[in-house]
């Protein structure tokens, strides 16, 4: 049984820069400011992904989600406190990960509202 042999499925993908800063402490953001090589290279390469998957309207909806993220990090100035100030880049782009988290709450919660709207008309169809 090759799952047994590779340990459980993983879902999600693993969790890196592009994942939940506060659940890693900062660890991928120290990580990459150790280095001013690695730093630029991590902007360049995520830059390079953002453009490509930009060109695949599949992902139209994934990126509108994430886009103050999108914007910070494509953002000119964003590249100058990379070099200039590498912790402040990564605090800046968790606050914009922290926006784009709230608005998605946001549209669940509108969703859930709109979910119990149409729930209300069925029901006051039916009901007698």
């Amino acid at each position: 049984q090759d799952s047994d042999k590779h340990g459980p499925p993983m879902h999600g993908g693993p969790k890196g820069p592009g994942g939940n800063h506060s659940k890693d402490n900062g660890q991928w953001a120290t990580k990459i400011c150790a280095n001013d090589s690695i730093a630029q290279q991590f902007l360049t390469q995520t830059q390079a992904l953002i453009t490509q998957l930009q060109g695949n309207s599949s992902f139209g909806q994934v990126l509108a989600c994430r886009q103050n993220e999108i914007n910070f990090i494509n953002d000119a100035n964003s590249a100058s406190l990379l070099s200039s100030n590498c912790t402040g880049f990564f605090d800046n782009l968790k606050a914009a990960k922290q926006v784009d988290e709230q608005a998605q709450e946001q549209q669940k919660d509108l969703a859930e509202d709109a979910k119990k709207a149409f729930w209300a008309i069925w029901k006051g169809l039916f009901s007698s």
